[in-house]
């Protein structure tokens, strides 16, 4: 997750939106497809820069 927001970041401060990361201190681990998984990430972020409006925000999070 942080790696796609690094990615989207240049995106989101043309729009000035601020992107935030919320995960847990301890690491998460999750089972599947690495490129599916990180497509589906990268296509969540890039959908709420799209329809975020300017100045907004975009808050990412994730839990066990």
């Amino acid at each position: 997750m942080k790696n796609a927001c690094e990615l989207f970041q240049p995106v989101a401060d043309e729009k000035g939106i601020e992107i935030e990361i919320s995960l847990p201190s301890e690491p998460l681990v999750v089972r599947g497809d690495k490129g599916k998984l990180q497509r589906v990430i990268a296509n969540l972020i890039d959908n709420a820069i799209k329809y975020t409006s300017e100045e907004g925000n975009v808050v990412l999070s994730a839990e066990k």
